[in-house]
């Protein structure tokens, strides 16, 4: 049986849970007890928590909503140089892509990765040649 790290009492629609977590080698398990016991062999199921990301956009700080977030990944040093940027990535947006992912934009190490960098600081030279 696993050790237990923590452990956190928990009031869901009017019913005290007790939530522990225990600790097996690289990952944590969450098991689910009503309350009148405390015993992990009592556990009334088990599970992960899923955390979603909060996002907030404008001048207000109007929380964007998840389900309206499409996300593109973009292999950056496949785009060629800046100026020939826009014209590729307007397919993204005619597509209806609301946001962009580039992998690094900055010099690359010598195997060409696009994430082996060489300088955190320097640009990748590939996107200034004409």
């Amino acid at each position: 049986m696993p050790a237990i790290c923590n452990t956190l009492l928990l009031q869901m629609a009017g019913i005290d849970f007790m939530v522990l977590t225990t600790c097996l080698e690289n990952f944590r398990r969450i098991l689910l007890l009503v309350c009148s016991s405390d015993s992990m062999e009592d556990a009334n199921g088990s599970g992960y928590f899923l955390v979603d990301p909060v996002i907030y956009a404008g001048k207000m700080d109007d929380r964007v909503p998840m389900d309206c977030i499409r996300c593109q990944s973009v292999l950056a040093k496949a785009l060629g140089p800046f100026n020939e940027w826009q014209d590729r990535l307007q397919v993204a947006y005619e597509a209806g892509y609301s946001m962009i992912h580039f992998t690094p934009i900055q010099e690359l190490g010598l195997s060409n990765s696009s994430y082996c960098i060489r300088d955190q600081l320097a640009l990748n030279s590939a996107f200034s040649k004409v």
